[in-house]
């Protein structure tokens, strides 16, 4: 049987690789509960842990109090879905790629799904950050560098450390589901706003080869997974988690989960030790459209980062997740505003231009074309369908990234945009 990772890839962008470090310590709580979430052991595993490493520089950071936010209260799926939504978050990943059908290599961006097991440590699927460059991880209208330290591809887990607290996060659930309970996943199925699935456990305590990994203790549940899901929470009714969406075979019905029992032990040991785990050997030097030649510069640290947020944007664009496209403005106004000048837009043929840096800030030149309905174009000509635009892109400082700042038209030219041909 052949298993698909659920994860997402969409186009290109080119990054670099951040130095490994040791982090500085605080203390943190993991809550995991054995047996029945009523009447169960808890046990809580109190570690230290450590603050991820920017992209950029590392601030000071004050030690955080992490909590497990998960109720008694829900009575199904969908009321335990309104506790499990606030500390779940959306991943974007930069890999180096390579395509054997054209033998070319570039930098790509994939999307992932992650949940806080405390409001600054999520935990994902090791295979969502492999080969990485630059991690983001996005909730609601916040998005900010997420650093790896913890990562185990043989058993898929993987644990992300954020510096800005999520608004909510999860307990580890072990040995509380049997064949026939109704569980569900929520999370950024083909990279698009994040949904819901729901269905039951099959079967418990499974294996399966995953890749090149021989995989065990695993939960098999019969909801569709897309590309994307992977990493998000498997839960039940009470809002805990059993498990972590992994892979699937071709048809509906046979999604693996890695169970809730594997992620508590290695969480464990990871938040006892938060050494940042990047691997130095994936580079990604050059956008990716871009002819790299042997007298071609690579971009600036700080092009990097601009040409990551610049392309998660358009991503979210395209698969309306326009919350997560507003957390890539340095300075974002309202949802609903830019929603509506934004919902009926798909984006192609992007095109960078240039790539430069003016006074220490990061400037990217490119063309794109875009294709709306009549009555959301340019202002000058509102019923036109089909927009070719020509954009100069500044950026802003938020966070240790570079952010979209000013948005305007080439040096060169009066105008940014004018109709297809």
């Amino acid at each position: 049987m052949r298993l698909i990772l659920r994860t997402g890839m969409a186009a290109w962008v080119g990054l670099s690789v951040a130095a490994c470090g040791v982090l500085p310590s605080k203390t943190t709580t993991v809550v995991i509960t054995t047996g029945v979430p009523s009447g169960g052991e808890v046990t809580e595993a109190e570690t230290q842990s450590g603050s991820p490493e920017s992209e950029e520089a590392e601030p000071e950071r004050p030690d955080d109090t992490s909590t497990a936010s998960t109720s008694a209260g829900p009575q199904t799926l969908q009321e335990a879905l309104e506790l499990v939504k606030p500390a779940v978050a959306k991943v974007n990943v930069s890999s180096w790629t390579s395509d054997s059908m054209t033998e070319t290599s570039y930098c790509g961006v994939r999307t992932g799904t992650a949940f806080a097991v405390t409001p600054t440590l999520l935990v994902t699927a090791a295979h969502v950050v492999e080969g990485r460059d630059r991690v983001r991880v996005t909730s609601g209208l916040t998005t900010q560098p997420g650093a790896v330290v913890g990562y185990d591809r043989a058993k898929d887990v993987a644990l992300i450390q954020v510096e800005h607290e999520l608004p909510g996060s999860l307990t580890l659930r072990t040995d509380v589901v049997a064949p026939g309970d109704p569980v569900a996943t929520y999370g950024y199925a083909d990279g698009k706003a994040a949904s819901y699935v729901a269905g039951t456990v099959n079967r418990l305590d499974q294996k399966a080869q995953v890749g090149e990994y021989f995989m065990t203790r695993l939960l098999e549940v019969d909801f569709a997974a897309q590309p994307g899901n992977s990493g998000g929470p498997v839960f039940t009714i009470e809002g805990g988690v059993v498990g972590l969406v992994d892979a699937g075979d071709d048809g509906p019905g046979h999604e693996y989960a890695v169970s809730a029992e594997t992620i508590a032990l290695l969480v464990a040991q990871w938040a006892g030790n938060p050494t940042r785990t990047d691997e130095a050997e994936t580079s990604c030097q050059y956008l990716a459209n871009f002819e790299a030649g042997p007298d071609t510069e690579p971009t600036s640290e700080a092009v990097e980062s601009a040409a990551l947020t610049l392309m998660t944007y358009y991503q979210a664009v395209n698969d309306a997740d326009y919350s997560s496209a507003l957390a890539q403005l340095a300075n974002p106004g309202s949802l609903e505003a830019f929603q509506d000048g934004v919902e009926t837009s798909e984006i192609s043929n992007l095109e960078y231009l240039s790539t430069m840096e003016e006074a220490g800030e990061p400037v990217i030149e490119v063309s794109f074309t875009s294709r709306q309905e009549a009555g959301k174009g340019p202002k000058d000509r509102p019923d036109e369908t089909c927009t070719q635009w020509r954009i100069r892109y500044q950026f802003e400082p938020r966070d240790n990234m570079w952010l979209i700042g000013k948005v305007g038209p080439l040096l060169w030219e009066s105008q940014a945009d004018s109709p297809c041909y």
